[in-house]
């Protein structure tokens, strides 16, 4: 009798891979960087209201680095891409070119991080006054913002940097 109640026992209870598995501990959300973090940029390639369109796009930097909890989870050099939202050439009667520039994401390998609140706006020398005086043949002033003008961008999201592989010691 005893081997049946055995046998009993065995078939009724639940085979190990039925079982439920083992509670998983739970582990903290990885840490972010949150939306709206402002960060220094710099403008990597010349752009002008002369020579560039509404639509170009142009090279951007990350000047300083992004931290988070003491590491650098967004080295500053890191590449990125901004764009012309507005451009008016300079033009006869004195008129003053316009530019306005956003910043629009940052290349992380893979990842693109998606910035805003970048926007820089400029206007080239007003001459109108002068050209009265000249029937209207002196030409307002071009914006040129040169290589390594700096800005400041805000993340247009929370970034939650990619987990790095541990690493064996020797």
């Amino acid at each position: 009798m005893r081997i049946l109640f055995a046998v009993a026992l065995a078939l009724s209870a639940p085979s190990a891979m039925a079982q439920a598995p083992e509670p998983i501990p739970a582990t903290a959300p990885a840490a972010s960087v949150p939306k709206n973090t402002p960060i220094q940029i710099t403008i990597a390639e010349p752009v002008g209201s002369n020579t560039n369109k509404a639509g170009d796009k142009f090279a951007i930097t990350l000047a300083e680095p992004v931290m988070l909890n003491g590491q650098v989870v967004i080295p500053a050099g890191t590449r990125g891409v901004g764009e012309i939202v507005h451009v008016a050439p300079s033009g006869l009667g004195g008129r003053s070119g316009e530019l306005l520039l956003a910043a629009r994401y940052l290349e992380l390998g893979e990842t693109r991080i998606p910035l805003k609140a970048f926007q820089f706006a400029a206007r080239g020398r007003d001459t109108t006054a002068g050209s009265l005086w000249s029937l209207g043949l002196v030409k307002g002033g071009q914006v040129i913002v040169p290589p390594g003008t700096a800005g400041t961008a805000k993340l247009a999201q929370d970034f939650t940097p990619p987990a790095t592989p541990a690493s064996s010691a020797p």
